[in-house]
């Protein structure tokens, strides 16, 4: 196929990209001689090559793109530019930097060749130009280049699979919140950085209640999927900051970075009351509704370091339980209690 294209036409009517990925691929020839263009072109054609033809450097960024062109024959004189600075052009663009670039002159001497490989060109042909060692050359560079795209391909798809393994190491199956470890280590580096710029941050740990005898009654089905639920809810009312894991079993933990008590209370009575006021698998008009109790405490008010943090958001997580559940409690109202 013959795509001929001139400063008269509108780009917009260019075919689609997928009409032309064919054959032995896609050859850009961009001279400004139309012999020159006429005889590459049958040369070309002749071995099942599809041929792009440009006369200029200028827009042949836009047209490689358009066409997914797989290697450029770049004559020396152009219109306003000579090969040099188009190739130097194609080069710097990441888009286009692989792509190879055949540069064609009627004078090949040393300072050609110097100038070329300066300006990125992966090799060079004398006009009138050979058929036999044109295609040659063409079909050795395009092998590479397509070497480049399936390594590079693999590289892409690599990194995705290293990215998903390393979600799945964090992420606990269930809810698809964080799983502990990750929680552990979060908050170590959340009180670090409390600690350099000076600024609080809170921890709140939540529990479903009575999530033991709702299990018993409707089984472990329905119980994951109240679990589900309470997670999607939690998350969905949280800041994008903060960072939210599963604790272990019924129990969420969240860490609330520049957050002081009195604030980590509010979101715990925020959360507590969406969750008693949502909708839950299974609940119909004769249950009680899903309610959770939480526990709050703060670093560098409560705690000296994120263990003692953790402790005492516990404790005030079991303070809550013990004055009748679906109620958040604080390490102050503990102390309270206790004196």
């Amino acid at each position: 196929m013959l795509t001929i294209i001139n400063d008269k036409e509108n780009l917009a009517t260019l075919p689609l990209t997928s009409h032309l990925k064919e054959g032995g691929g896609i050859v850009m020839i961009v001279s400004d001689h139309p012999n020159s263009r006429l005889l590459l072109k049958t040369y070309l054609e002749s071995s099942e090559y599809q041929v792009v033809l440009w006369h200029t450097g200028q827009n042949i960024l836009k047209l490689i793109k358009d066409f997914q062109v797989d290697l450029i024959l770049l004559d020396m004189p152009l219109q306003h530019q000579n090969g040099y600075q188009v190739c130097r052009l194609l080069k710097k663009n990441p888009i286009t930097q692989l792509i190879p670039v055949i540069l064609l002159t009627e004078f090949f001497h040393e300072e050609f060749a110097i100038q070329g490989y300066q300006a990125g060109a992966d090799d060079f042909l004398n006009k009138p130009v050979n058929r036999l060692e044109l295609l040659a050359r063409i079909r050795s560079l395009i092998r590479i280049k397509r070497l480049y795209d399936a390594l590079e391909e693999k590289i892409i798809e690599l990194e995705k699979t290293q990215k998903t393994l390393k979600e799945l190491a964090i992420r606990d199956d269930l809810s698809e919140l964080y799983n502990y470890r990750f929680f552990k280590q979060q908050l170590y580096n959340e009180i670090t950085r409390s600690i350099r710029f000076e600024y609080p941050v809170s921890l709140i740990i939540l529990d479903i209640d009575n999530f033991k005898k709702y299990n018993d009654a409707y089984g472990h089905p329905q119980g994951d999927k109240i679990i589900k639920r309470f997670a999607f809810l939690l998350k969905e009312n949280i800041r994008k900051v903060d960072i939210l894991s599963r604790y272990g079993g019924d129990e969420f933990a969240l860490i609330l970075p520049g957050t002081d008590r009195t604030s980590a209370l509010n979101v715990a009575e925020k959360l507590r009351s969406i969750i008693e006021h949502a909708y839950f698998p299974g609940k119909n008009k004769s249950q009680k509704g899903i309610t959770c109790s939480a526990g709050v405490a703060a670093f560098p008010a409560d705690a000296k370091d994120g263990e003692e943090l953790l402790q005492l958001a516990d404790i005030a997580l079991y303070m809550a339980k013990e004055k009748g559940k679906n109620q958040s409690a604080t390490i102050d109202t503990v102390h309270d209690e206790t004196e």
